[in-house]
């Protein structure tokens, strides 16, 4: 992209209204970035695919149209979605934490215990909240990647 600059391999994909500050993750089919609304300096998290495929664009337009739809304290909450440069971006809340497969690393095994139950009783809220929509809405990829866990032990599911 033009006047992008590189960040940790990957370059900025220079959104209008949008400054990018870092890159959150990378895997094989895409991007999430950290930046933040220009006019709000709202936090978001940006999600593209490295991939041209219309199938997966369309994949991640899907995404942007279930959570414009469904509001649930347990979801990310989307901003709107952008197609710049044959690139869709999914501009989301962003949410200070990490992954349930590190939080379990992190966190002592006492603590654990205390609080896994409650962690699990919230996705077990939000899947019932889901699968109650009309029509109902499957989550196809649930694993620990795609469940964020702060540090007070609110959750977040992500990647439908």
């Amino acid at each position: 992209m033009e006047g992008g600059r590189e960040m940790g391999g990957v370059e900025d994909p220079q959104l209008p209204g949008y400054q990018v500050t870092s890159v959150l993750g990378q895997g094989s089919m895409g991007v999430v970035y950290r930046g933040r609304h220009v006019e709000t300096g709202q936090e978001v998290a940006i999600k593209s695919l490295q991939s041209e495929d219309p199938s997966l664009q369309r994949a991640l337009a899907n995404e942007w149209e279930v959570l414009a739809r469904i509001e649930h304290p347990f979801l990310i909450n989307e901003r709107e979605l952008i197609t710049r440069n044959q690139t869709t971006y999914l501009i989301m809340e962003y949410f200070e934490s990490v992954n349930l497969l590190k939080w379990i690393e992190q966190t002592e095994s006492a603590q654990r215990s205390i609080q896994a139950g409650p962690l699990f009783d919230k996705v077990c809220q939000v899947l019932s909240y889901l699968h109650g929509q009309s029509p109902p809405v499957i989550v196809r990829d649930l694993k620990p990647d795609n469940i964020l866990v702060n540090t007070q032990g609110d959750i977040k599911l992500i990647d439908f």
